[in-house]
């Protein structure tokens, strides 16, 4: 055969010569009636074969776990490459080979055997994996694909722990088992999680419509919002003393895809109760001295050094909240206020305490505070005086 392709090139070229008119020749390489390849004779020196036997990439399914799986990939002798992609077997609807399913979605490009780790896969579902192989030319060679389950998720894909558990702080500690699964997580309370169920049918339904309500009023698209609030690996986050006091909440964490916003895993939901505050002897007595347009001149007077708060909010901001009672006007107000560190005190004191609009109604609000309110609540009303 090596002898009569010599023959075909050399009487090509020999027709060249003879030619009065440049001609530019071709070998054209045909499969039945379709042309497979063509080249330039001028781009060719020589012509040889080589005998390639099986290209393949074999695939075996190790093991599975919640939301990962291990398979083994064993190339053939002849086997330079290969690529892996894997799938959840509803994505493929069977049309085309398997060869244009590889190329179409997302694969990972490999030139060694071993094991592989697939990754954030969705809890319980059925899945397909796939290689396609290539010689040391780069010609496509045989499929190989296996279908497999992952883990049904039963199992806590999280390791939630508390610590440092008082009146307004929980310390949150998440290890997930799989280390490169992304994951959302939120402490929030119990009220608002029920909301979420509720409203949303799950953490995940909420995630999404929050999303898109940071994209809707920021121009952002809705994974990049995602992208802020998602993470890896673990999390420990001691501090997060912006709780209220004798409250139920929950720490709630979930398996996500970094690609579509897809849950990977069952919700882990962790309760938690917050300590009600601690009750102070302390008798705080409050004397208005001098009345400005911005604020007033406060003296106070302690019978020990506990801790307690001292702000200013207008008549009608106390009126509508202290309608639901004094805890309830409370819990609201040092929501409001948690990160204003200024308006805490201890022991005497003196100091002015401002307001942004002359000529109204206001009261000054005094009570204990110890990550809660350790004494009966004070309302002193004052009016702020006119600028001119």
């Amino acid at each position: 055969m090596k002898k009569f392709l010599s023959y075909v090139v050399f009487a090509i070229m020999a027709l060249n010569v003879m030619a009065q008119t440049p001609i530019t020749n071709r070998i054209v390489v045909h499969k039945g009636n379709k042309i497979v390849a063509g080249y330039d004779m001028n781009a060719i020196d020589s012509l040889s074969f080589d005998a390639i036997g099986e290209i393949k990439a074999n695939l075996s399914l190790v093991s599975t776990a919640a939301n990962s799986a291990v398979v083994e990939i064993q190339r053939s002798a002849d086997c330079a490459s290969f690529l892996l992609a894997y799938e959840p077997a509803s994505d493929w609807d069977g049309y085309g080979t398997v060869a244009d399913r590889v190329k179409e979605i997302k694969h990972t490009e490999l030139k060694v055997d071993g094991k592989q780790n697939l990754l954030s896969l969705r809890s319980g579902e059925i899945y397909n994996v796939y290689t396609l192989a290539f010689d040391k030319y780069g010609i496509e060679g045989e499929t190989s694909m296996i279908s497999m389950q992952v883990g049904t998720g039963d199992e806590d894909a999280f390791t939630v722990t508390l610590s440092d558990i008082t009146c307004n702080n929980v310390g949150v500690k998440i290890q997930p088992v799989d280390q490169n699964m992304f994951y959302s997580w939120m402490l929030h309370t119990k009220e608002h999680y029920e909301d979420c169920i509720e409203n949303h049918g799950n953490m995940n339904g909420w995630d999404k419509a929050w999303w898109n309500n940071v994209a809707m009023q920021t121009g952002v698209t809705w994974q990049e919002a995602m992208y802020q609030d998602i993470t890896q690996g673990e999390t420990d986050e001691p501090e997060s003393d912006w709780l209220l006091w004798d409250t139920d909440y929950v720490v709630t964490v979930y398996g996500i895809s970094e690609e579509d916003g897809t849950a990977l895993t069952k919700t882990t939901v962790v309760p938690v109760h917050t300590k009600s505050p601690t009750p102070s002897s302390n008798n705080i007595s409050v004397e208005i001295q001098n009345v400005y347009y911005d604020g007033v001149d406060v003296k106070v007077t302690t019978t020990n050094n506990d801790t307690y708060l001292v702000g200013s909010e207008r008549k009608t901001y106390v009126d509508f909240y202290m309608a639901n009672g004094e805890e309830a006007f409370l819990r609201q107000w040092i929501n409001d206020v948690h990160e204003n560190t200024t308006l805490i005190h201890s022991g005497n004191d003196e100091f002015k305490k401002t307001v942004k609009a002359q000529d109204t109604d206001y009261y000054l609000i005094v009570v204990g505070y110890n990550g809660g309110p350790t004494t009966t609540l004070q309302l002193i009303p004052f009016h702020s005086a006119k600028m001119f």
